[in-house]
């Protein structure tokens, strides 16, 4: 019946859960992610620059939770260009996050200034 918000920007749906007579489709990857966050370790990813190491289903969920969460930068580092960049551009597009994209070539340095390493 409907998709949630966070769920329509990472384009996957991995629970439905029934409120009334609606079934809504969430993806709980980020948002699993964003709880630990904050409940475990204490930390508000709003203004934050993140660095995201990777572009695949879960790396998409948690960068775009962290943009929604207010997260002011965030860096995609990963091995395939293309998808990188798509990831960047739905960022860019869907969140009011900055991003850009890193080619992952051998060791990576984390850049001065990021507060998160994911």
């Amino acid at each position: 019946d409907e998709i949630a918000p966070s769920a329509q920007v990472i384009g996957a749906v991995n629970t439905v859960r029934r409120e009334g007579d609606r079934l809504i489709g969430e993806n709980t990857d980020g948002k699993g992610f964003m709880r630990a966050l904050g409940d475990d370790a204490d930390i508000d990813a709003a203004g934050t620059h993140a660095v995201v190491l990777g572009a695949g289903g879960a790396a998409r969920a948690i960068a775009v939770e962290l943009a929604l969460a207010g997260a002011r930068r965030i860096t995609i580092v990963n091995r395939s260009r293309e998808r990188g960049e798509a990831l960047v551009r739905l960022l860019t597009e869907k969140t009011p996050a900055q991003a850009e994209f890193v080619p992952w070539q051998g060791a990576y340095c984390v850049p001065q200034g990021a507060d998160l390493l994911i």
